[in-house]
């Protein structure tokens, strides 16, 4: 791990608990069905028309959950740090890529990386490819409602949308921020489904 890593590990969780605060508020009102009017956010920006109601629950959600995804990764411990390590042979691995392939971009990290050193697939392309995917159904979950009246409180099924959505566009943030450091990262839905597959693929194997 390089010099900077435990200074920006101490950045990113005060930017995740900053986060966090900010966007608990509206979330809570948002998990706990309350009628937006009665959410606790300082000031009640929400009674200010349909514009400030969706940017307020849009704001909330995505606030807490890019706080609660940092907090988690920071207890976690973060990802590996290092340059990415490539087959010998992935130059000529290249032409034979699985159909599966652009899947692995959601696994954690960890995997993508043994993946990499072993069959010299190509990390972070994929995890662009999958940051990309998970952000624009992110955004079509969480722009899948229509406003109601502030007295009322949202649907629960439009309440579990919209929190599904924000958490993927969330998520999608916080891995872009590793992309960009040039580490792969994966998916909260990658990592269940890798764990959950794993004893079934090691019995056979």
């Amino acid at each position: 791990m390089d010099g900077a890593a435990p200074g920006r590990a101490r950045a990113d969780l005060l930017v995740s608990l900053a986060a966090l605060a900010l966007g608990a508020p509206g979330s809570a009102g948002l998990a706990l069905g309350w009628p937006l009017a009665d959410w606790p956010v300082p000031f009640h920006p929400q009674l200010n028309g349909d514009i400030a109601l969706r940017t307020v629950v849009y704001l909330s959600g995505l606030l807490a959950a890019y706080g609660a995804i940092g907090l988690v990764w920071w207890l976690a411990g973060g990802s590996d740090d290092g340059p990415i390590e490539t087959a010998p042979d992935a130059a000529g691995a290249e032409g034979r890529a699985a159909l599966s392939e652009p899947l692995y971009g959601f696994l954690p990290a960890a995997q993508q990386r043994r993946l990499a050193r072993e069959t010299g697939y190509q990390p972070l392309l994929y995890t662009r490819i999958s940051i990309l995917l998970s952000g624009a159904v992110g955004v079509l979950l969480a722009g899948s409602w229509e406003p109601v009246s502030v007295t009322e409180s949202l649907a629960p099924d439009a309440a579990l949308r919209i929190a599904a959505g924000l958490y993927l566009m969330a998520e999608s943030v916080q891995r872009y921020r590793c992309f960009s450091r040039g580490e792969p990262s994966g998916t909260l839905v990658g990592t269940l489904v890798h764990g959950a597959l794993s004893p079934i693929i090691g019995r056979r194997s």
